[in-house]
């Protein structure tokens, strides 16, 4: 079954990790970003539901890193947020083009786990993972339903994410909005943000490859700013960052 760590209560973020990774390593490499956001932020994370084999590409994969104290291999197998039935040619998520899994297991998983853990004041994700938030912001109900709806986003963070290729996912959107950055390629990532509404969406783009960056500098300054902002308006418009790498 799938598992949830968690920490106490300052702001809350639940974080869901990209593909062929898990919670745990997740953890592991967002380790810069917690550091930064201590004082302001307490991380929850949540295991995806399917099990994978080692993934292609190193950025968003398991690696020897990983490995338990002892040498071993990691804590647990690297899962993904949803399946796809493209046939053998597709190894990638971001590359799929029909999903299976997301409405009936992984999105009751995440609703589940902000429930467990509410409130839940944001979102984040990286790669998969933040296509997932998309998806979950998208399906937040209105900011007037919010009023006397018990789970509030305030905002969402979208590291190297990209837009769903599934027609039935494709023109996922929300009235308060998430952005992500697009690893994949930078034109995937500004495509996602194309989807939601300039007013209440920033970007950041970051010189690295497919992974979080480091909580140092303008990122870093830019990363506080927008937490600081998102916990002034606990009662106003959802917020989003779009990071692309």
């Amino acid at each position: 079954m799938a598992g949830i760590i968690a920490p106490t209560q300052k702001l809350r973020l639940l974080c869901l990790h990209g593909y062929t990774q898990n919670a745990e390593v997740f953890r592991t490499r967002l380790g810069s970003l917690r550091k930064a956001l201590k004082s302001r932020v307490e991380f929850v994370f949540l295991d995806a539901p399917f099990l994978v084999g080692p993934a292609p590409l190193a950025g968003d994969s398991l690696s020897t890193s990983d490995a338990d104290a002892n040498g071993d291999a990691p804590a647990q197998q690297g899962r993904s947020w949803w399946e796809w039935t493209d046939g053998g040619t597709v190894e990638r998520p971001s590359q799929a083009r029909t999903y299976s899994g997301w409405e009936e297991t992984s999105k009751p998983l995440i609703e589940a786990a902000m429930r467990q853990h509410a409130p839940v004041h944001g979102l984040l994700g990286f790669s998969q993972g933040a296509t997932a938030v998309a998806l979950m912001v998208a399906s937040q109900p209105s900011e007037q339903e919010q009023r006397s709806h018990e789970q509030q986003l305030l905002f969402s963070i979208m590291i190297a994410g990209f837009v769903p290729k599934d027609p039935c996912y494709g023109g996922a959107q929300s009235s308060f909005l998430v952005i992500h950055t697009s690893p994949v390629t930078p034109e995937r990532g500004q495509d996602l943000l194309q989807k939601f509404n300039p007013a209440v969406a920033s970007s950041f783009t970051h010189p690295g490859g497919h992974m979080v960056p480091t909580a140092t500098g303008l990122f870093k300054d830019t990363l506080l700013g927008f937490v600081d902002a998102a916990a002034l308006s606990q009662s106003s418009t959802a917020k989003e960052l779009h990071l692309a790498a």
